[in-house]
């Protein structure tokens, strides 16, 4: 049926709650969500119920946030909390009252409440709705009639309660247990047969421990551990289970493929360095879940830059205290790599990959540059070639005044040059970074004083002949660019 109506809402407030958005185990579980907005809100899934102590029962809802917003608003009954806070804290950090929630980079939402009440029994209603930047979504509502179980379930504290991969195939496991209201606790593992395990009574709370006995874990093996509390009084005598996934996995990784270093201004992924801060690009393994990587010297031996733990993205940049003094031009030095699996397995074998430092710059040279003149035309020859080790990356680059740099070959020529002052540039890379630019200024002249030309030969009188040759002179302070040359009313060309 729904349940939005303002009767509804009446009667449930009737019941005069004070407690928080939660689900609980053990609980008949009515569920509504309200549409009627486009943008999506959270979902309410599972939920357990965890009694710490005779005082403290901590209800736990799992479900999943919205793709875009991790920022939720929680009701319980009509009433929000006065703290909401993000930070997902352990169980026994909680005071009676309090929420707390976290959404998870996999969009997973963990959301606990400490009742005030553990011995409260009737319906909780429970309001999640995620906040966006300009608007909130619909809340998405869950009923559950509550009442306290009447045998504690065994609270696991290892993990936080979460599944987790491991490389000790013996590992330990621990919670909190009320030693009062139970007989004994049993625990069972991969749907064995339930074994007896003690509960030790504490000042404020009773807790268990757990080590287990040899499991596989070559292959990796996913091991399902489970617990229950046990008392033979009641009329139910056991618990729900409280269970935890622990995926032993004690095969070694494969290590990382290196793909080369780069630096500050280098964008070529290569074996040469022309910064203090080798950036290392590598392809992970599918099952690395971080990255072990450090600068050594040619030994092998020699730390340079210390061991970082990066994630298994692809790439990780030393920062200048991760090294031990500067790193040296001309220097040849190896990164190493191991891959690292989610159970904290190392791979056996190390990716060793060497680089050379090169901080010099190319060299550039102009061979040929126009002086100050009144003439339009300029023509420049010029070389580059490497400064360090590294050869030079692409083409020589030009750039006339303010105009961007781009791609040319000696040598240019310039014309149609407007008067005024002038600079031309030219700048290349190498291939470890490193960049440097020249440049030639010249000024351009105003030249209001037209070539004399003349003609020398032949004499300028009548020729019975079919064919001419001529011969001719012009001068000009400024010099002359060319000559072009007309007969009747042919188009001008050079001559």
């Amino acid at each position: 049926m729904m349940l939005g109506s303002k009767k509804w809402i009446k009667f449930f407030y009737s019941l005069g709650l004070s407690c928080v958005a939660l689900l609980l185990a053990s609980c008949s579980l009515t569920a509504e969500v309200f549409s009627g907005t486009s943008l999506e809100a959270p979902e309410l899934i599972s939920h357990l119920i965890s009694e710490v102590n005779q005082q403290k029962v901590i209800i736990e809802v799992n479900g999943q946030c919205p793709a875009n917003s991790s920022i939720l608003n929680i009701t319980i009954g009509e009433k929000k909390p006065d703290v909401v806070t993000k930070t997902l804290r352990a169980f026994g950090d909680l005071n009676v009252g309090e929420v707390s929630y976290i959404c998870d980079n996999e969009r997973q939402l963990i959301l606990r409440y400490a009742l005030p009440d553990p011995n409260y029994s009737g319906p909780i209603k429970i309001g999640v709705s995620a906040v966006y930047e300009t608007a909130e979504s619909q809340f998405s509502y869950r009923i559950v009639e509550y009442s306290r179980p009447e045998v504690p379930r065994p609270l696991i504290w290892t993990n936080d309660g979460n599944d987790f991969h491991t490389n000790d195939d013996t590992p330990l496991l621990q919670g909190a247990c009320i030693l009062s209201r139970l007989t004994s606790i049993e625990y069972r593992i991969d749907g064995g047969s339930w074994q007896v395990l003690s509960c030790t009574p504490g000042e404020s709370v009773d807790t268990w421990s757990l080590t287990s006995s040899p499991i596989l874990g070559i292959p990796a093996t996913d091991h399902l551990f489970e617990f229950r509390g046990v008392n033979s009084h009641a009329v139910s005598p056991y618990s729900e289970v409280s269970s935890i996934k622990i995926t032993v996995d004690q095969v070694p990784p494969l290590p990382p493929v290196v793909i080369g270093v780069l630096g500050l201004s280098d964008s070529n992924i290569d074996e040469w360095l022309g910064a203090q801060r080798p950036k290392v690009v590598w392809t992970a393994a599918v099952d690395h879940h971080q990255v072990e990587l450090g600068v050594y010297a040619t030994d092998r031996t020699t730390v340079i830059c210390a061991p970082k733990i990066a994630a298994p993205e692809g790439e990780y940049e030393f920062l200048s205290e991760d090294c031990v003094g500067t790193l040296v031009d001309g220097t040849s030095y190896v990164v190493r790599l191991k891959g690292k699996d989610l159970a904290g397995n190392l791979s056996e074998l190390s990716t060793w990959y060497s680089f050379t430092m090169d901080l010099v710059a190319p060299s550039l040279s102009f061979s040929n540059v126009p002086p100050d003149s009144k003439s339009n035309f300029a023509e420049f020859e010029f070389s580059a070639s490497a400064g360090g080790g590294s050869p030079l990356s692409g083409a020589i680059q030009c750039s006339l005044d303010s105009e961007v740099f781009t791609d040319c070959v000696s040598p240019v020529v310039l014309d149609t040059l407007s008067v005024g002052l002038h600079r031309f540039s030219i700048r290349a890379f190498d291939i470890a970074g490193n960049s440097r630019t020249s440049f030639h200024t010249w000024n351009i002249s105003a030249d209001f004083v037209a070539p004399i030309c003349s003609i020398t030969s032949p004499d300028l009188s009548w020729i019975n002949s079919s064919s001419a040759s001529f011969a001719f002179t012009c001068s000009d302070d400024d010099g002359i660019r060319y000559v072009q040359c007309q007969i009747d009313e042919d188009s001008w060309q050079n001559c």
